[in-house]
């Protein structure tokens, strides 16, 4: 038979439990409003939509060359993109009403927040680079990726050769970039560097930064078509001599990359044939 201090039990008891309750779900709900606000958000790129990106930054490289900066949408967003990977830009041209693409590789590492930046060469028959060229702070680039078949791993091989041509240095910078800013990567890179002139070197104060501070890992040895007086590094195109006496010899721990105008990486598929350098040593961009 329940009596009236039995029931007074039950009450309380029902009460100390009820705000207990009450406690605990306002600390999950916090929690869960904590981690929803605090969240990094997912990175922007999507491989199968084109999405638009605000161009904020624009300034000349060279008298041929632009620097491109697009804003993410959230200030502590990544781009999304894997080293050794590139984005595929388009617009629809209004001459033709018919979609242009183009890929490109960023020059921003793969944990750069908010931004994500570019250089891209203006060529003159070139639809993209001429659209992009008229661009002004503001306008809206569609981007979409990751693109491209090379993904890059720490310490995949023991020393990596490059050999780079024009605007060809961008996917050879992020790599780049990446291995010698990982402490816990202990690759060697070897970079050729082929342009017209001097002017025409993209990022070389960013490269000899990078040798500065990193002078047993890295080395770079540029060639030009018009050397200056008193040049003392390679004249002309990229020849066999150079990749012999500035690259890693063949090897299974030996990777070679390469990227430039359609010219220059046929030449050089050649001559990484003629210099014993296997299909599973090399890499096109």
């Amino acid at each position: 038979m329940e009596t009236p201090q039995m029931d007074a039990r039950l009450v309380t008891f029902l009460n100390d439990n009820l705000v207990a309750l009450v406690v605990a779900f306002v600390a999950i709900a916090a929690i869960q409003v904590y981690w929803f606000a605090t969240r990094p958000p997912r990175p922007f790129l999507m491989p199968d939509l084109y999405q638009p990106l605000t161009l904020s930054m624009k300034r000349n490289v060279t008298h041929n060359t632009l620097f491109l900066r697009f804003k993410l949408p959230e200030a502590n967003q990544t781009l999304g993109l894997t080293i050794g990977r590139h984005v595929a830009f388009t617009f629809t041209d209004p001459k033709t009403d018919k979609p242009v693409y183009r890929p490109y590789t960023p020059v921003t590492d793969a944990d750069t927040k908010g931004h994500v930046d570019f250089v891209i060469k203006v060529y003159k028959g070139g639809q993209m680079s001429q659209h992009l060229d008229k661009l002004e702070v503001g306008d809206r680039v569609e981007m979409k990726g990751p693109k491209g078949r090379f993904t890059y791993k720490r310490n995949m091989k023991k020393s990596i050769g490059m050999l780079a041509g024009g605007t060809g240095i961008t996917p050879m910078y992020q790599v780049l970039n990446h291995i010698l800013n990982d402490p816990k990567d202990t690759t060697h890179v070897s970079l050729i560097y082929a342009n017209i002139s001097v002017e025409d070197i993209l990022l070389k104060k960013n490269l000899e930064q990078l040798v500065s501070k990193y002078p047993t890992r890295f080395d770079v040895y540029y060639t030009l078509d018009n050397p200056p007086s008193g040049w003392n590094q390679g004249k002309g195109y990229i020849s066999g001599d150079m990749i012999k006496n500035n690259c890693p010899p063949p090897g299974d721990d030996v990777l070679m990359l390469y990227c430039g105008p359609s010219p220059m990486t046929a030449a050089m598929t050649t001559l990484l044939d003629d210099l014993g350098y296997s299909k599973d040593m090399r890499f096109q961009f």
